[in-house]
């Protein structure tokens, strides 16, 4: 398995990882026609979106999607599938995805989110996404119908949630029964939070 491919937020003029989701309403291609594809072992749900928060609210600004391999050639050529009146570029750094950059496309996403930045690498586990105690730098942005009515630095908290779990290990040892590495697994790819 892979470490996935998260989501990201523009925040501040600063690029964050999403890395917790207590909410509903953030970008889900199937509730537009898009049925994702798996495009690697690092995205196993078939997309990842950027968004970006502004004064006016939650924006998603970039949406990468893996399309069958059948539908690759309509994207190379500008006639993919189109999404907020924009048909998709092709990406070659990324097999058989489209890329969306709508314009202003609002998110109606109300709840929290959990974004992090200065990820800490001797914490990388091969699996999933990171959960915040992993991030030296982390916000919770609460949202109203994708407008903004919160945001909380949760950087020392965190920083506290860390030093509880080191000296534990990242991942199931190899006396984990088949079980305790299931639920581990997908627990790994689970971003909600509490």
């Amino acid at each position: 398995m892979t470490a996935q491919i998260t989501d990201t937020v523009l925040y501040r003029e600063q690029t964050f990882s999403l890395t917790g989701v207590k909410g509903t309403g953030l970008f889900i291609p199937g509730q537009h026609g898009l049925k994702p594809v798996a495009q690697s072992t690092a995205c196993w749900r078939g997309f990842f979106c950027g968004y970006r928060v502004t004064e006016e609210g939650l924006f998603l600004e970039r949406l990468h999607v893996g399309v069958h391999p059948d539908d690759t050639p309509s994207v190379r050529d500008g006639q993919g599938a189109p999404l907020f009146g924009n048909a998709p570029r092709y990406d070659p750094t990324h097999d058989e995805c489209a890329v969306y950059e709508p314009h202003r496309a609002r998110v109606p996403f109300t709840g929290s989110l959990l974004i992090g930045t200065d990820f800490i690498r001797e914490l990388a586990v091969h699996m999933g996404f990171a959960p915040a105690w992993k991030f030296r730098e982390v916000h919770e942005l609460t949202f109203e119908e994708g407008h903004l009515t919160s945001a909380r630095d949760h950087s020392k908290a965190m920083a506290h949630t860390r030093d509880q779990r080191l000296g534990r290990p990242l991942s199931p040892g190899l006396s984990a029964s088949p079980q305790e590495i299931e639920a581990w697994i997908e627990s790994t790819f689970q971003q909600d939070y509490e």
